[in-house]
C-alpha cells in the first residue's frame, strides 16, 4: 500500500539532492586539482599529445611528487565524478520517486564507491608502474610511448566489440529493479567495472589530468549506459577507437 509518506516530496528532493551534491563535489575536487598540486588546466590539451611534447602546455614542476596516498585520492575522486552521473538511472523507479529512505540510497552509492575504491587502488599502481619504466610522463600524466597508446586505444576499441561487454551493459539494465543497498551497489559497480575498465585505460593516453579526455570519457560511458540498446553507440566508439590508433600508428610513418 502506498502511503503519502512514500511520496513525500521532501524525500525525493533530498534523495536528489545527496546525488548532486556528491557530484559536485567530486568535479569541484578534480578541477581544483584533486589534491595533486598541479593546475588541471595545464595538465590538459584536446587530442593525443604525448608524443609532441613541444605541442603540449608548460607547468610548473612542483618539488616533490604527490605521495601515493594523494594519487590514490586523486583516481577515486575521478572516477566517482565520472561515475555517478549514471547510477540515477539505474535505481528503481521507487528510489526515483522518492518512496525508499535516503540512507538507503546512500548506503547504495557507499557500495558503488567503494567498487571503484578497488579500481583507483589498481590505477595507482598501474600509474606508478609506467612512470618507473619511462612510458607515462611522470608530470602530465600521459604516455609517451606510441605503441603503448596505440595498444590501449586498440584494447579499448576491440573491447566494445566483445560479448562480454554487451552482458555486462545488460546486466547494468537488469540491476534497475534491485532495492538499493551497499551490497547492490557494490555488485553494481563491479558491473559497471567490467564494462568500462578499457575506456578507463584511455585516461594513460590522453593524460590522467587532461579535462578534455575525462568529460570525453564521461559522456561516452554514461551515454552508453543509459541507452536502452547500446549495442550500436558500442560499435560506433569501438570503430572510433580502432580508427585512431590506426591514425596514431599512420601519423609516424
Amino acid at each position: 500500500m502506498t502511503t503519502t509518506e512514500d511520496h513525500n516530496p521532501l524525500r525525493t528532493n533530498r534523495a536528489v539532492g545527496l546525488l548532486v551534491v556528491l557530484v559536485l563535489l567530486c568535479w569541484a575536487f578534480l578541477l581544483a586539482g584533486a589534491g595533486m598540486g598541479m593546475s588541471i588546466s595545464k595538465m590538459s590539451y584536446p587530442g593525443i599529445v604525448g608524443h609532441r611534447t613541444g605541442d603540449a602546455p608548460m607547468m610548473d614542476m612542483p618539488v616533490a611528487g604527490p605521495g601515493p596516498m594523494r594519487v590514490l585520492g586523486m583516481w577515486w575522486g575521478m572516477m566517482l565524478a565520472m561515475m555517478l552521473p549514471g547510477i540515477w538511472t539505474h535505481l528503481p523507479p521507487d528510489t526515483q520517486a522518492g518512496r525508499l529512505p535516503v540512507w538507503r540510497l546512500a548506503s547504495h552509492i557507499a557500495g558503488y564507491s567503494v567498487a571503484w575504491l578497488g579500481f583507483s587502488i589498481a590505477a595507482t599502481g598501474v600509474q606508478y608502474g609506467l612512470v618507473s619504466v619511462g612510458l607515462l610522463d611522470p608530470m602530465k600524466l600521459w604516455s609517451t610511448n606510441l605503441i603503448l597508446s596505440a595498444a590501449l586505444l586498440v584494447c579499448a576499441g576491440a573491447y566494445q566489440f566483445l560479448p562480454t561487454k554487451r552482458q555486462s551493459l545488460e546486466s547494468c539494465r537488469n540491476m534497475k529493479g534491485a532495492t538499493p543497498s551497499f551490497f547492490a551497489g557494490l555488485s553494481y559497480g563491479r558491473t559497471c567495472l567490467i564494462a568500462t575498465t578499457p575506456m578507463m585505460g584511455l585516461l594513460f593516453v590522453g593524460g590522467v589530468m587532461n579535462i578534455y579526455w575525462i568529460v570525453g570519457l564521461t559522456i561516452v560511458v554514461t551515454v552508453e549506459k543509459s541507452l536502452p540498446s547500446p549495442g550500436w553507440f558500442s560499435t560506433v566508439a569501438g570503430a572510433s577507437l580502432l580508427a585512431a590508433a590506426g591514425w596514431l600508428l599512420a601519423s609516424t610513418i
